[in-house]
């Protein structure tokens, strides 16, 4: 898509390091069609990037509703948000319980499910059930008896690991001015970017600090695997050569994450038509998340909202 719109070195040097800030992985692994639908769009209803980019803002300047995007987040970091959720739900939330099995009963759906460590499974009886777990886990969700999500096994994931530094502002002589850095596959580097965290948002790092999160893994999935003594081996030295990082670390935290971000490769029509099926076969039974409706916190924030609306239409 890129390559017959904007040639070899756009490709190389602005959408592959944008691809991989997103999906983390290369561009020629997805469809633009499922990945970026938005773009997809662009082009089928004005016949090219351009006229469609000067439709849109053409639309935007005439729309009474405009807002701006920027960047948000908390204090205490977006764990604010999954945290106030659980709140709101108080005694109706039962963290570490697998469900096992769902059978349709004559009021709705019947959940059988175990809570970590205990030997004896319970039922509980539901009008509908919203999904919102990864592919491989709804590929073995038990439905009366048959696994009919089988085919979301199929869908790739790229694997990513996150690490977290905080550095003397004296020890680090980029100026640190921007949003962060993007890395081209082209420049073989071992870090897919890295984010200017104490530099987008106030109070990440103490006066006199700054904080980096640092990204590996995705189309080298065998860096985020690294024990934690050769990844931060592999990091500093990155970030050496790349933002003059010259001391040690003063503070650190690595997530690692497997299964991260799914692939809108160009089978996921096939997918999506899947869960489609499966939810009017199963009616009461939904699917969002992402595997299904975009991976962006927007994105699935939107899904979940338009999902709430369907489901107390029901």
């Amino acid at each position: 898509f890129a390559r017959r719109r904007v040639g070899q070195e756009f490709l190389d040097y602005a959408v592959n390091p944008f691809i991989g800030g997103v999906y983390a992985c290369a561009p020629e692994d997805l469809c633009v069609r499922h990945a970026l639908p938005r773009l997809w769009r662009l082009e089928q209803n004005h016949g090219s990037l351009v006229r469609g980019t000067i439709a849109l803002m053409r639309a935007k300047r005439k729309s009474a509703a405009r807002t701006k995007t920027r960047l948000v987040s908390f204090l205490d970091g977006l764990e604010t948000l999954p945290r106030a959720l659980a709140a709101q739900l108080g005694d109706a939330l039962r963290l570490r319980t697998e469900v096992t099995g769902v059978a349709r009963v004559a009021t709705g759906w019947r959940l059988t499910s175990r809570n970590a460590g205990a030997t004896d499974a319970t039922t509980a009886d539901f009008d509908a059930v919203l999904f919102t777990c990864g592919a491989a886990t709804l590929a073995r969700l038990d439905v009366d008896g048959r696994r009919p999500l089988t085919a979301l096994a199929t869908l790739p994931w790229s694997s990513v690991t996150s690490l977290v530094l905080g550095f003397r502002r004296e020890d680090v002589a980029h100026p640190l001015d921007g949003f962060g850095m993007l890395v081209p596959a082209k420049e073989n580097r071992r870090i897919l970017g890295a984010l200017f965290s104490s530099t987008l948002f106030p109070g990440r790092a103490p006066a006199g600090h700054v904080l980096l999160t640092i990204f590996v893994g995705g189309r080298q999935p065998e860096y985020a695997a690294l024990p934690d003594a050769e990844l931060d081996a592999l990091v500093l030295a990155e970030l050496r050569e790349l933002l003059g990082v010259r001391g040690a670390p003063v503070f650190r935290h690595c997530s690692r994450v497997p299964f991260a971000i799914p692939k809108y490769t160009a089978a996921f029509g096939v997918l999506a038509a899947t869960m489609d099926t499966f939810e009017h076969d199963h009616a009461g039974l939904f699917i969002a998340g992402n595997c299904r409706t975009g991976i962006s916190l927007s994105d699935c924030m939107a899904a979940g909202q338009a999902l709430a609306a369907r489901i107390s239409a029901t």
